[in-house]
């Protein structure tokens, strides 16, 4: 019998600690719990969105000594009422650095390509001429050598008048 009263001691105290067995005389000791609420979360596959930056590259300037250059029309007919024809002209280009240079060159009237060359001027000294293949009609006399040159931005001459 002492072993079974031990025993019921032993529950009653575990018990009364446990707060299981409470007297109607003192309040319950209640704490408010704040409910929190979490949803669920699925992982969803989101777009990795790629892009290859294309970067257009900024031309380089030249210095307008970078080449010597005479443009001359040589041989021009008056039609009247400001137009004419271009008998002749001569365009030499002559290069003043160490740098080769791939150019095509274009003679322009009013924007309009009349003639055009390419060719290459290796190093200091080097240089290309060329004239007319044929007369040409033009409505005035503003002739432009345009020299195009890769990663630079074009170059403009005037033709002058012989």
């Amino acid at each position: 019998m002492n072993k079974k009263f031990i025993m019921i001691i032993l529950w009653i105290a575990i018990l009364s600690v446990s707060g299981c067995l409470q007297t109607k005389e003192k309040e319950p000791n209640v704490t408010t719990a704040i409910p929190t609420i979490t949803t669920p979360t699925t992982a969803t596959p989101t777009a990795i969105q790629t892009s290859t930056a294309v970067s257009t590259p900024i031309p380089k300037e030249l210095n307008p000594n970078t080449f010597y250059v005479v443009a001359r029309i040589q041989e021009i007919f008056n039609w009247g009422n400001n137009k004419y024809e271009v008998r002749s002209w001569k365009a030499e280009i002559t290069n003043q650095n160490n740098i080769p240079f791939t150019i095509k060159a274009q003679v322009l009237n009013n924007e309009q390509v009349l003639e055009e060359r390419s060719f290459i001027l290796e190093h200091d000294g080097s240089s290309y001429a060329f004239v007319n293949d044929k007369g040409h009609f033009i409505n005035g006399t503003n002739l432009t050598l345009k020299l195009l040159i890769p990663g630079y931005q074009p170059l403009d001459y005037k033709f002058g008048l012989d």
